[in-house]
């Protein structure tokens, strides 16, 4: 059986690709199919590169470097027959071919993979330098990935430069988040934007914690009329609904205005 090879376009490397079919195998592959099956075969490997990709990954097909490795100063050869052959050592880096340092600044090290640099804890990164932190009054430095490197202690919020005291007004408590105002309403009071407010409960009705609306919700039996719980009126061949604040008719009945009427 003939082998034959296939030299991949675009390769840095001469590359081949050395295959166990031959040319008369497949024609007569081809030949074997229906007009239909041949149709479905081109659609489903209309794309050049994903035919590509089925072919290297049959079995019995291989690639394979074919002229040998030249490995550059500051580099080391891989052993394996993909690729370049060669990678860069610990502190330099891949850059037109060939292996360059990695220059680290004043106040970084370089990172793990050696083919770049972070700066030292305290320090930001700015272009190629790293820039000592200026960590204001109430501040202390962070871990986290902040554009300042320092967030506020509790109690205060961050402006651009500084860490202002907030003012919690009465019936509010600080709040543990970095951003918005810094500060809740107490259950049972509102907030307006700067105080807390004693929320008005009426009659037949409960506080709940949700952010908007009254601040309050009606007993089971009851519908919300302006700031009161008013009593349901529930017709004949009717119920109380699932909301607990409305009525619906039992089957088989409708409802029509305030009754249930048959269908």
């Amino acid at each position: 059986m003939t082998e034959y090879g296939y030299k991949i376009p675009g390769a840095p490397h001469d590359y081949f690709v050395r295959s166990v079919c031959t040319l008369q195998a497949i024609a007569i592959f081809l030949s074997g199919l229906s007009m239909i099956q041949f149709r479905s075969l081109m659609h489903r490997f209309r794309y050049l590169p994903v035919l590509a990709l089925g072919i290297l990954a049959l079995p019995g097909v291989t690639a394979e470097r074919t002229g040998p490795v030249v490995v550059p100063d500051n580099a080391y050869a891989t052993g394996s027959i993909y690729g370049s052959g060669w990678a860069c050592a610990y502190g330099y880096r891949q850059r037109a071919g060939a292996c360059e340092e990695v220059m680290v600044p004043a106040n970084a090290y370089l990172n793990s993979s050696g083919t770049g640099w972070q700066c030292e804890r305290g320090y930001l990164r700015q272009g190629d330098e790293c820039v000592k932190i200026i960590v204001p009054v109430h501040g202390y430095l962070s871990d986290s990935s902040s554009k300042t490197g320092w967030v506020c202690n509790r109690g205060y919020l961050a402006t651009r430069t500084d860490c202002v005291a907030i003012k919690v007004p009465p019936n509010g408590f600080l709040t543990n988040s970095s951003y918005g105002k810094g500060w809740e309403c107490d259950r049972g009071f509102s907030d307006t934007g700067s105080e807390c407010i004693e929320i008005a409960v009426p009659k037949n009705a409960y506080l709940i914690d949700l952010r908007y609306g009254p601040g309050w919700a009606c007993e089971r039996g009851y519908k919300p009329v302006d700031d009161s719980c008013v009593k349901l009126e529930v017709p004949a061949n009717g119920r109380i609904d699932a909301t607990g604040n409305g009525w619906e008719c039992n089957r088989p009945f409708k409802r029509r205005k305030d009754k249930c009427i048959p269908e």
